[in-house]
């Protein structure tokens, strides 16, 4: 037996002027499709009595069941009670509960009855011979009017007042009146794919599309597709749709549940985080998230998932840099350096996060939303995300630069295969390592001679790294006043920092060597500068580094930090995306949860529990 039909018809003229933004139908559309309905249209009507007739009458010939929102209020052309009830040849009334019910507001508001306006209890008209709706918000009653050839709903326009009714009070008429079978779906999300991309690749399945309705639609990052059986007996196919597009799609594809198999954009990204929530709570593992770009869109997705906290540790939301040097250490330098938006500065931010608020993951994101703040160089929609993880011993080495085109995102090290689809550049210097000398292992930028070590020993000296060497006979000693004699010239001031040892010998930067005067810093580096003061000083609280071209974060001495020494490999995706600033946010934040929840697929499988596709 076909399913029942119905037409969604949302009246007002100020929808077919363009000066209200409609979501009523939507939600109609999606609530009633759940029931059981096949929607054959939706109609958008002005105000005006013969179009609304016209349309009321013909629509109830056609559907078994016509909603109609909108135009309940007291104003002169508020007219759907009116057309409906000339439609199916009835009168109208006003309904005198609901006129209670406006009268006692009415009267709470205003004080005396002669104040309360002539026309305010227009709004309690239903058809004659209807079943009254009344409204649990606001004033306006809606009404089911039964006809020999289907039936129709009245619900207001205001869409939390439409909802209220239609799921408290018009849903279980419809159940009462019309017999209904909530039909099987099967719903998925393909991840960092084209729609053209994704089409190409069902249609190569040989699927049997007579046997399910389809539906595909593309949103930025990210392409929905919908198979619903026909008819019960079809249902079992989509076990075999499922499995196809398993084999085809992998972990690019993630399932919705059975019963919450509609989509809608907050109800999909909400069901991504509940994954990945579902995911850690599963190996129990932890999560901190560090965002600038996306303001603490990740967090609220997340803590939107309810149990969350079992697995969610919290978030820094570093705008400012200030904020991003102080609470999770990133280096100044860097920030000078690379500018806030660069895969160095997310890098640190989530191997800061990791290690300053703890968490076995961490993800970060910094990048440039819109609609301003772009360049040549960092355009709109760059935006970088990372991932930290804890450090291996045999943690393999990085592959070497992969440069992707505007529609790909390719595997770093050891973390978790993105789509190669998604517009991307991936960073190969992803891991750092920090062991508990604090030594740094510096992976890509100019490379040290082999027989030129580039760590700090066991009794605190550096080698100088690659670059013009400084003559053998020029000592670069810090005598006991801290300050540095060169050559019999004049000392230059080391900072304020602790002073190190006379026999310790500078290092020099290979990436900004002069030969002017060095600057000794509080940790373990040197510097040589253009002059005694020139670029900023870390404070001396902030953790040392080895250069080599790409400044690289070691470690983290936050008091109370619930790991001050973890070591982080982290990977880093850059992305570039298009749309409006909030499009940009959201895009990035299913991108860091999207790189979260293949990792913890890829561990899953390492560990012999096998993986569903991305379902729940």
């Amino acid at each position: 037996m076909p399913p029942p039909t119905a037409i969604i018809c949302l009246t007002g003229s100020e929808l077919t002027r363009g000066e209200t933004r409609d979501t009523n139908g939507p939600f109609l559309a999606e609530e009633l499709g759940e029931l059981g309905f096949r929607i054959i249209e939706i109609r958008v009507l002005p105000d005006d009595r013969e179009s609304l007739e016209r349309c009321f009458r013909e629509s109830l010939r056609r559907a078994d069941l016509v909603i109609l929102s909108g135009g309940l209020g007291p104003t002169i052309d508020d007219l759907t009670v009116e057309a409906l009830a000339r439609a199916v040849g009835r009168g109208v009334h006003r309904d005198p509960e609901a006129m209670a019910r406006m009268r006692e507001r009415a009267l709470a508001r205003v004080g005396r009855e002669d104040l309360i306006p002539a026309n305010f209890y227009k709004q309690a008209e239903v058809v004659d011979g209807s079943t009254v709706l009344l409204n649990p918000v606001g004033l306006a009653p809606g009404c089911i009017v039964e006809t020999g050839a289907g039936i129709a709903i009245t619900l207001p326009g205001v869409p939390r007042e439409l909802e209220a009714m239609f799921l408290e009070r018009a849903v279980p008429e419809i159940r009462r009146l019309v017999s209904l079978r909530a039909p099987r779906r099967l719903a998925v999300k393909i991840m960092g794919r084209g729609e053209s991309w994704v089409e190409d690749r069902i249609q190569r399945l040989g699927l049997d599309f007579a046997r399910f309705e389809y539906g595909i639609r593309a949103r930025p990052g990210e392409v929905r597709v919908r198979f619903q059986a026909r008819h019960a007996e079809e249902e079992p196919y989509l076990d075999e749709v499922r499995a196809r597009l398993e084999g085809e799609f992998g972990d690019d594809m993630i399932v919705a549940a059975e019963g919450a198999a509609r989509l809608p954009a907050d109800a999909a990204d909400a069901e991504h985080a509940s994954i990945v929530v579902g995911l850690l709570r599963e190996a129990g593992l932890t999560l901190t998230t560090a965002e600038s770009c996306t303001g603490g869109l990740i967090a609220k997705l997340l803590t939107d998932v309810p149990g969350s906290s079992e697995v969610f540790l919290g978030s820094v939301v570093a705008y400012d840099n200030r904020v991003k040097e102080s609470l999770l250490g990133v280096d100044p330098a860097l920030l000078v350096r690379h500018g806030a938006v660069s895969r160095e500065v997310c890098r640190a931010m989530a191997a800061g996060a990791r290690s300053r608020i703890g968490g076995d993951f961490a993800l970060a994101t910094t990048g440039i939303a819109g609609p301003g703040g772009g360049t040549a160089a960092k355009p709109v929609g760059l935006v970088y995300v990372a991932l930290a993880k804890e450090a291996t011993a045999s943690a393999p080495s990085p592959p070497p630069p992969t440069q992707v085109a505007s529609s790909g995102l390719t595997q770093v090290d050891s973390g978790p295969k993105l789509s190669p689809n998604f517009p991307s550049q991936v960073d190969a210097a992803a891991p750092t390592q920090v062991d508990s000398a604090a030594r740094s292992q510096v992976d890509s930028g100019p490379k040290l001679p082999p027989n030129l070590p580039s760590q700090v020993d066991s009794a605190g000296r550096s080698q100088v790294d690659s670059g013009p060497k400084l003559p053998p006979n020029l000592p670069s000693q810090v005598d006991s006043a801290g300050l540095t004699q060169v050559d019999g010239g004049s000392p230059s001031q080391v900072d304020s920092g602790p002073q190190l040892p006379p026999n310790l010998p500078s290092q020099v930067d290979s990436a900004t060597r002069s030969a002017g005067p060095s600057q000794v810093d509080s940790a373990t580096r040197s510097q040589v500068e253009a002059g005694p003061e020139a670029g900023p000083k870390p404070p001396p609280n902030l953790p040392s580094q080895v250069d080599a071209g790409a400044v690289r974060l070691e470690r983290s001495e936050l008091p109370g930090s619930a790991s001050p020494s973890a070591a982080s490999q982290v990977a880093v995706l850059e992305l570039r995306l298009s749309g409006m600033r909030h499009s940009v946010r959201r895009q990035a934040a299913l991108a860091a949860l999207e790189m979260l929840r293949k990792e913890l697929l890829q561990r899953q499988r390492a560990a012999g529990g096998g993986a569903d596709a991305g379902g729940p």
